[in-house]
């Protein structure tokens, strides 16, 4: 179970299911006023939409009350603050009811006996096990959830004023989400300069810095049914801020259009043979979106840039909405799998280490038996030393990987050995140990005393794409004499990550030089490197 998945969940239900009559709490007062993030749901003002009438509620009610313990349908409003990670994201929840509710009614699995607090009388709470989350009451018509430090602060009522909120209230329509962005922009900021940013393109990195060190909060409202209307609003930091705006969203349409007719050539390359008719048919298509995209409009008013979609063009705007912001999205999404991937090897080379200093040389390549025959991986070696001790405990030794015991062990693969990049089978790892020729992953006893080379100049563990993923307990790697390293490098990455013996994490690109990373794989040719050649 994810962290905050019951949180998230039993919220969800809620949203989804719910009837809805006056909020007996004023609103907005339950929002920290330091809140990142801001999300409400008008559940009352939802439920009177006409197109909504024929929705199955009293069935709704009925199997909430069953299977949950209370009936959902009184519910009358959401209301969701994110705050500061501390170091773990901090999230509360109120949901208010136009009946009373008690907290000892809910049968939600994993959730603790009802406790009071010994300070507060009038503060009940219940405990969701293993989770650092709890659900609390103080009235009889609202029930929190969340982190204890949101959900306290919550609870008080004492929201204050802030900007983010400011900007909220200003809006009548029953969903609202604020994010107040002023507020993480350091972070964001240190992240593009950092090493995500070496992976978005200059065309995207330069317009989305612009619009994060000029737009100081977002706001996105939808009213409800199929004559909904999407609000997107960007708030500039001033009146002369729009203008940088402007511009930056300009600029992310021109590199949205590059985009789409990149990677529907890309789409079309490395795709399956079509007919000629297909491709023109494509290329229409394509020709069309990028149309849509160059023609998309938003309008200034003030301090704010404002986009807005109707529901019933919906699957056109959203489209071209999508088109404006797919470099930044697809930017994002493979800097994120990239540091993710990266974090993996990280702790896998903390590993390596742990389990040299627990057995005083660095696992091998392969766990063998008495006559030197490969059984299984050391990717079985190391489970100890990532938390996966009782898993270590599970695997017989002495058989091979794909004995009749072994073998049932293949869908336990922790998800460390699984990179976030690259597509791959179940029960297969990215993570392989290069080995051949003058490299290390071929010593039988390897110490960092045979890495003459030095440790952070060579290569332990390399990412490699989908065709290269290996059965993660086998005793099977990349044998640099049979293949180049650089024909596994995950293309759609445009390189791949690799861990170096001092535990280091680089991102090496797909042209790097060949006689370069084969310098790095060796670890005593006596090779000179420096971070150009990377």
């Amino acid at each position: 179970m994810n962290r905050f998945s019951t949180a998230i969940t039993f919220a969800c239900l809620l949203v989804g299911n719910s009837l809805f009559a006056q909020n007996p709490r004023e609103k907005w007062s339950t929002i920290p006023s330091d809140s990142l993030a801001i999300l409400a749901v008008d559940l009352a003002a939802i439920r009177t939409q006409p197109e909504l009438e024929l929705l199955p509620w009293e069935v709704f009610g009925v199997a909430s009350k069953e299977q949950m313990g209370v009936d959902l349908l009184s519910a009358t409003s959401i209301e969701v603050a994110v705050g500061v990670p501390m170091p773990m994201p901090e999230i509360g929840i109120a949901i208010s009811s136009k009946q009373p509710v008690d907290i000892a009614d809910f049968v939600i699995p994993d959730l603790g006996a009802v406790e009071k607090s010994p300070k507060k009388p009038d503060l009940r709470f219940r405990q969701i096990r293993n989770q650092p989350v709890r659900m609390a009451q103080v009235d009889p018509n609202t029930v929190f959830l969340g982190t204890n430090a949101t959900l306290n602060r919550m609870i008080t009522g004492t929201s204050g004023k802030s900007k983010a909120l400011d900007i909220a209230k200003e809006s009548k329509e029953p969903v609202v989400v604020v994010i107040a962005l002023e507020r993480i922009r350091p972070v964001i900021i240190g992240f593009l300069n950092g090493e995500a940013g070496e992976q978005v393109p200059p065309d995207v990195l330069e317009p989305l810095k612009s619009l994060v060190e000029n737009v100081s909060a977002i706001r996105l409202t939808s009213t409800v049914g199929l004559t909904s209307m999407l609000r997107l609003d960007l708030f500039g930091n001033s009146p002369e801020s729009m203008k940088e705006i402007d511009q930056s969203m300009k600029k992310l349409r021109e590199a949205a259009i590059a985009m789409i007719e990149q990677q529907v050539a890309q789409g079309m390359e490395q795709g399956p043979e079509m007919s000629p008719a297909m491709r023109k048919a494509i290329e229409a298509y394509k020709e069309r979106v990028k149309v849509a995209v160059r023609n998309s409009q938003w309008t200034i008013d003030g301090d704010r840039l404002h986009v807005e979609v109707q529901a019933a063009n919906s699957t056109a705007t959203i489209g071209v909405l999508t088109g404006l912001l797919l470099p930044a999205v697809q930017s994002a999404r493979d800097a994120a799998r990239r540091m993710s991937s990266s974090n993996n090897l990280k702790q896998l080379g903390l590993a390596m280490h742990n389990y040299d200093s627990a057995y005083r040389r660095l696992p091998p390549r392969a766990i063998t038996d008495k006559d030197g025959t490969p059984l299984l991986s050391w990717r079985v070696a190391i489970l100890p030393f990532i938390e996966q001790a009782a898993l270590y405990e599970q695997f017989h030794l002495d058989e091979p990987w794909d004995s009749e015991h072994n073998i049932k062990l293949i869908e336990k693969m922790p998800e460390v050995y699984a990179s976030p990049r690259v597509r791959k089978e179940p029960g297969h790892s990215n993570y392989v140990m290069p080995y051949g020729e003058g490299l290390p992953g071929s010593e039988e006893k390897l110490r960092f005393a045979n890495i003459t080379d030095g440790t952070s100049n060579t290569i332990a563990l390399v990412e490699v794409d989908t065709e290269y993923a290996v059965p993660w307990s086998a005793p099977e790697d990349f044998d640099v004499d049979e293949d180049s390293l650089l024909n596994a490098f995950p293309m759609n990455g445009q390189g791949t990550n690799v861990t170096f013996y001092d535990g280091s994490v680089k991102f090496l690109s797909q042209f790097i030089d060949e006689q370069i990373l084969q310098a790095m794989l060796t670890h005593g040719g006596g090779e000179v490197l420096n971070s150009e050649g990377f």
